[in-house]
């Protein structure tokens, strides 16, 4: 997993005596980036064991970094929670690989989110308050991770982009009114024999 060199180029910056923003942010942006490439293709159970080591170090840092230094903090809190996330993504991806028959062949496809930020957004808000995920007992920004990791999508701010949905006075809801347009026209088609699959 090349992630081992970002998250320890990171460790090393945050234990620093000096700290330099612009260099802890820098590694911190390329060690969330390995994340998501490293929970996506390495072997889940690796991946597991190497988070699970890094967030340790990064809580044993916890215990002798000084209280008021509140940006190196942040980094170091923000580092764990992305690990937590991505600790729950891997133990997910090694409970669906257990239950899934030795018979049917897995395949490794990478799936890329080709939409707007504002779409995916929308579908994230949409399926936790459906209660269709965890019975709605999921914290909507851990799903918006979950979601933009498993698409290999950034999005920096899911709060913001919700309340500009929010803001809007017609069609509030124009991914989820798209989807429905494409699904019931897929069946049509389907009807009419006239749908090929792709």
């Amino acid at each position: 997993m090349k992630k081992e060199g970002k998250s320890y180029l990171l460790l090393s910056l945050l234990e620093k005596e000096t700290f330099v923003e612009k260099e802890v942010k820098d590694a911190y942006l390329d060690f969330i980036t390995s994340l998501n490439v490293a929970v996506g293709q390495t072997c889940p159970e690796s991946v597991y064991c190497k988070l699970s080591y890094i967030r340790i170090d990064l809580i044993s840092m916890m215990d002798i970094v000084d209280k008021e230094d509140i940006l190196r903090i942040s980094y170091i809190n923000k580092a764990i929670s992305a690990i937590d996330v991505n600790l729950q993504l891997a133990t997910w991806r090694i409970n669906s690989s257990a239950m899934t028959s030795k018979t049917i062949p897995v395949r490794n496809i990478i799936l890329k989110w080709t939409g707007k930020v504002v779409d995916l957004v929308e579908l994230s808000y949409s399926l936790v308050e459906s209660g269709c995920v965890n019975n709605g007992n999921i914290n909507i920004k851990d799903f918006t991770y979950l979601l933009s990791t498993f698409f290999n999508f950034e999005i920096k701010d899911c709060f913001n982009v919700y309340r500009e949905i929010r803001k809007r006075k017609f069609n509030r809801t124009a991914f989820l009114d798209e989807l429905k347009i494409s699904l019931l026209a897929r069946m049509d088609n389907a009807d009419n024999g006239i749908y090929k699959k792709k």
